[in-house]
């Protein structure tokens, strides 16, 4: 399951857009708009999640997860139920997370967010609450967060 429960206030010249394939990748691109929410990829049948951003302000955890619906087994009679799931982060296992930080992007990371990819453009800004730091680590090892620079691996962002 990918999902978003971003919500969103946009510009006039905002745009958003979302694409699936029969590949193994979702695609999400947001130019010009601000949101506000969690990004999750708990699809466990090797599809990636890119999340792509220019000149946007993100707030909020973008991870992989592990997903569960809050009843056991769905019925016909229950079918409204299939999109009540709760998501929580955890480190990609076949549900890589990709984001892509843009010229003038700024995601501010609000909770633990499990990566795979992150690529931050020299104009673009990773941070934390006020108050708080953002910090990385890339397979265990921690790793200063650099505008202009792209880290893989098993990536966990924190907001400490």
């Amino acid at each position: 399951m990918i999902r978003s429960t971003a919500e969103h206030t946009a510009t006039a010249t905002a745009t958003a857009t979302a694409t699936a394939t029969a590949t193994a990748t979702a695609t999400a691109t947001f130019t010009d708009i601000a949101l506000r929410g969690d990004f999750y990829n708990a699809m466990r049948t090797g599809k990636n999640l890119i999340a792509a951003f220019e000149r946007t302000r993100v707030e909020g955890v973008i991870s992989a997860s592990a997903s569960r619906h809050a009843v056991t087994t769905i019925t016909s009679t229950q079918w409204r139920q299939i999109n009540h799931v709760t998501n929580t982060p955890q480190a990609a296992v076949n549900n890589g997370v990709i984001v892509k930080l843009g010229a003038g992007s700024v995601w501010t990371v609000t909770g633990t967010s499990y990566l795979t990819k992150l690529v931050v453009d020299a104009d673009a800004t990773v941070q934390a609450p006020t108050g708080r730091i953002p910090t990385l680590t890339v397979d265990g090892t921690a790793t200063a967060l650099t505008p202009g620079a792209t880290c893989t691996g098993a990536l966990t962002l924190t907001p400490d």
